[in-house]
């Protein structure tokens, strides 16, 4: 299936895990800025997040990595597609298994969600939906390790992994800077979170994201993905 997007399209259908909001909104969330030098996507699917970063920051150069090697052959051709190829470096490998020659401005990272849950009948997805093949634990001491001191770690998570996501970061002497509660409208429980973690301790900014409102986007929605749905709805 084909997503277009104001400055680019994703194809995924070679991918485990679709094009969905989820993605979306964290990509539009995510603070980033020019004088960003090095951006990492660390499971990068279709590449949806990686060309998001590379829309939204004119110098940086983007290293996406990817497992599995059907969704990273789409990731490549998304690329390849977008006038931002020559920026993007894609990686066939475990973020267990990269080795990085740098420290990066940006960590951004839509990980597998689900633990101590029923596996799916294809491996490929189950590699994307469960922290079996990235534990939360893991991703987040591993890129810590790879940030510059004034980085950032940027991720998006269910809603019930909070007080967990908290434990790892404290263990790893790290510090929220954001955090967005997100549900799908108002008189729903929220649903995921996204939280911005760096090293260096600064001020604590808490927010909320509703998605829609009577079957619509709601402004705060439309507002923030103005720059890449091709309509506000």
């Amino acid at each position: 299936m084909s997503f277009r997007f104001k400055q680019f399209i994703v194809e995924d259908a070679d991918c485990a895990m679709k094009v969905g909001t989820d993605a979306v909104v964290l990509g539009c969330w995510t603070e980033v800025s020019d004088d960003m030098t090095e951006i990492l996507d660390i499971g990068t699917g279709s590449g949806i997040l990686t060309l998001m970063m590379a829309q939204r920051n004119t110098n940086a150069r983007l290293t996406a990595l990817e497992i599995d090697s059907a969704a990273a052959q789409q990731a490549q051709k998304n690329f390849n597609n977008s006038i931002w190829r020559d920026r993007i470096t894609l990686r066939n490998i475990a973020f267990q298994d990269y080795r990085a020659d740098r420290l990066y401005d940006l960590i951004i990272c839509n990980p597998p969600f689900f633990t101590h849950s029923l596996h799916t009948p294809t491996a490929q997805r189950t590699t994307a939906r469960h922290d079996d093949s990235l534990p939360l634990s893991f991703l987040i001491h591993r890129a810590s390790e790879m940030l510059q001191r004034d980085g950032s770690l940027s991720l998006i998570l269910p809603i019930d992994r909070e007080e967990e996501v908290k434990k790892h970061i404290e263990d790893n002497q790290l510090y929220i800077n954001r955090l967005c509660r997100v549900r799908g409208s108002k008189n729903k429980p929220y649903k995921r979170l996204m939280i911005n973690i760096q090293r260096e301790k600064t001020a604590y900014q808490e927010e909320e994201l509703v998605l829609t409102e009577n079957g619509h986007r709601t402004e705060q929605y439309n507002d923030l993905t103005e720059d890449f749905y091709l309509y506000r709805q």
